[in-house]
């Protein structure tokens, strides 16, 4: 969990200084709720890493420290453990029911998706989600398009 985060920080500005850093195809899950009236972020948000050892770097790197313009007189960056933890458990909570009914793209968890490690009810809840994501592109779009927030990993 990553706390004192900027309140107009964006999830892909944040994505985007996870990669910059040296944290790419690390993580597989990254959430930064956000308030619907002000569409700021409510100051934190949860990365799931993929082994302990990449958490303990970003701990190393990030802990204590004053990224994304913060200035001197606001609380550092603030990095621990979230009561929720792993890849599985992040993704049932994020495609459970009273989430999916989130339609705006900028609000849904960024997911890394690696279907061999989706298991049973959760495989197919996020299926559903993500082609009830597409369908509301379309629409809101007029013609198809990939999700901004959504990424499926190549398999090797």
């Amino acid at each position: 969990m990553i706390r004192n985060l900027p309140r107009t920080l964006s999830q892909a500005e944040l994505l985007a200084q996870l990669e910059l850093s040296g944290f790419a195809e690390l993580y597989d899950f990254c959430y930064m709720p956000r308030c619907f009236q002000s569409e700021e972020n409510k100051g934190f948000a949860f990365v799931n890493f993929t082994t302990a050892a990449a958490a303990g770097c970003l701990v190393g790197a990030w802990h204590q420290q004053r990224l994304f313009g913060v200035p001197p007189n606001e609380a550092a960056l603030n990095i621990s453990s979230a009561a929720l933890q792993g890849f599985d458990a992040n993704v049932a909570k994020a495609f459970a029911p009273r989430a999916r009914r989130i339609r705006n793209p900028d609000y849904v968890p960024f997911v890394m998706l690696d279907v061999s490690r989706l298991h049973g009810s959760s495989l197919t809840e996020a299926a559903k989600w993500v082609r009830s994501q597409d369908e509301n592109l379309v629409q809101a779009r007029g013609q198809q398009q990939p999700r901004p927030q959504l990424r499926q990993q190549r398999q090797q």
